[in-house]
Protein backbone atom coordinates (compact mmCIF):
# COMPACT_ATOMS: atom_id res chain seq x y z
CA UNK A 1 0.00 0.00 0.00
CA UNK A 2 0.87 3.57 -0.37
CA UNK A 3 -0.69 7.25 -0.39
CA UNK A 4 -1.09 8.78 -3.85
CA UNK A 5 -1.43 12.43 -4.38
CA UNK A 6 -3.07 13.85 -7.77
CA UNK A 7 -0.86 16.03 -9.83
CA UNK A 8 -0.74 19.55 -9.30
CA UNK A 9 2.20 20.15 -11.88
CA UNK A 10 0.86 22.05 -14.30
CA UNK A 11 3.68 21.06 -16.24
CA UNK A 12 3.53 17.50 -15.88
CA UNK A 13 0.34 17.54 -16.91
CA UNK A 14 0.81 19.54 -19.77
CA UNK A 15 3.34 16.69 -20.59
CA UNK A 16 1.16 13.75 -20.29
CA UNK A 17 -1.52 15.46 -22.07
CA UNK A 18 0.96 15.93 -25.25
CA UNK A 19 2.27 12.52 -24.75
CA UNK A 20 -1.81 10.95 -24.75
CA UNK A 21 -2.88 13.18 -27.28
CA UNK A 22 -0.01 14.14 -29.74
CA UNK A 23 0.79 10.95 -31.89
CA UNK A 24 2.70 11.39 -35.22
CA UNK A 25 2.68 14.88 -35.95
CA UNK A 26 -0.89 14.69 -35.47
CA UNK A 27 -3.02 16.04 -32.33
CA UNK A 28 -6.59 13.54 -31.60
CA UNK A 29 -9.14 15.65 -30.63
CA UNK A 30 -10.74 14.95 -27.52
CA UNK A 31 -15.02 15.03 -26.49
CA UNK A 32 -14.29 18.42 -25.71
CA UNK A 33 -12.43 19.71 -28.90
CA UNK A 34 -9.41 20.88 -29.75
CA UNK A 35 -6.54 18.84 -27.34
CA UNK A 36 -3.85 21.33 -29.07
CA UNK A 37 -5.70 24.04 -27.60
CA UNK A 38 -6.21 21.96 -23.95
CA UNK A 39 -2.68 21.52 -24.23
CA UNK A 40 -1.92 25.63 -24.77
CA UNK A 41 -4.34 26.14 -22.14
CA UNK A 42 -2.32 23.81 -19.79
CA UNK A 43 1.14 25.19 -20.72
CA UNK A 44 -0.29 28.92 -19.57
CA UNK A 45 -1.54 27.47 -16.27
CA UNK A 46 -0.11 27.67 -12.48
CA UNK A 47 0.45 24.50 -10.07
CA UNK A 48 -2.49 24.81 -9.03
CA UNK A 49 -5.77 21.81 -9.26
CA UNK A 50 -8.53 24.26 -10.57
CA UNK A 51 -6.03 26.41 -13.58
CA UNK A 52 -5.70 22.80 -14.11
CA UNK A 53 -9.08 21.56 -13.84
CA UNK A 54 -10.60 24.42 -15.85
CA UNK A 55 -8.11 24.29 -18.84
CA UNK A 56 -9.00 20.59 -19.24
CA UNK A 57 -12.76 20.57 -18.47
CA UNK A 58 -12.60 17.86 -15.34
CA UNK A 59 -10.98 16.73 -12.67
CA UNK A 60 -8.95 13.75 -13.72
CA UNK A 61 -6.01 14.96 -14.80
CA UNK A 62 -4.91 16.16 -11.10
CA UNK A 63 -7.25 13.86 -8.92
CA UNK A 64 -7.63 10.32 -7.96
CA UNK A 65 -10.78 8.47 -8.83
CA UNK A 66 -11.58 6.71 -5.27
CA UNK A 67 -13.00 3.11 -6.47
CA UNK A 68 -15.21 3.06 -2.94
CA UNK A 69 -16.86 6.01 -3.43
CA UNK A 70 -16.63 7.29 -7.30
CA UNK A 71 -15.47 10.78 -6.14
CA UNK A 72 -12.75 12.66 -6.95
CA UNK A 73 -9.81 12.83 -4.77
CA UNK A 74 -6.81 15.01 -3.91
CA UNK A 75 -5.06 11.46 -2.01
CA UNK A 76 -5.76 7.85 -1.83
CA UNK A 77 -4.16 5.05 -0.78
CA UNK A 78 -3.17 2.64 -3.65
CA UNK A 79 -3.95 -1.26 -3.02
CA UNK A 80 -2.21 -3.11 -5.39
CA UNK A 81 -1.73 -7.14 -5.86
CA UNK A 82 1.17 -5.88 -9.19
CA UNK A 83 -1.46 -6.45 -11.90
CA UNK A 84 -4.38 -4.13 -10.25
CA UNK A 85 -4.47 -1.09 -8.03
CA UNK A 86 -7.59 0.01 -6.28
CA UNK A 87 -7.88 3.30 -4.59
CA UNK A 88 -9.57 4.29 -1.41
CA UNK A 89 -10.16 7.50 -0.02
CA UNK A 90 -9.74 8.56 3.38
CA UNK A 91 -13.45 8.14 3.95
CA UNK A 92 -14.27 5.29 2.39
CA UNK A 93 -10.98 3.69 4.00
CA UNK A 94 -12.41 5.18 7.91
CA UNK A 95 -15.96 3.52 6.48
CA UNK A 96 -14.01 0.28 5.83
CA UNK A 97 -12.27 0.18 9.59
CA UNK A 98 -15.27 0.44 10.91
CA UNK A 99 -17.10 -2.35 8.81
CA UNK A 100 -14.49 -4.57 10.31
CA UNK A 101 -14.97 -3.19 13.77
CA UNK A 102 -18.36 -3.97 13.29
CA UNK A 103 -19.64 -0.67 13.98
CA UNK A 104 -21.68 -0.43 10.99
Amino acid sequence: MEVIIGDTDATKVSKRWKSHYFNDGVWRNTAFGSSEDTYKNLLACNDLRHEIDAAIGNKSWTHLLCDGCNEYVDRAVSISDGDNSTYLCENCLKTALAMIRGKT
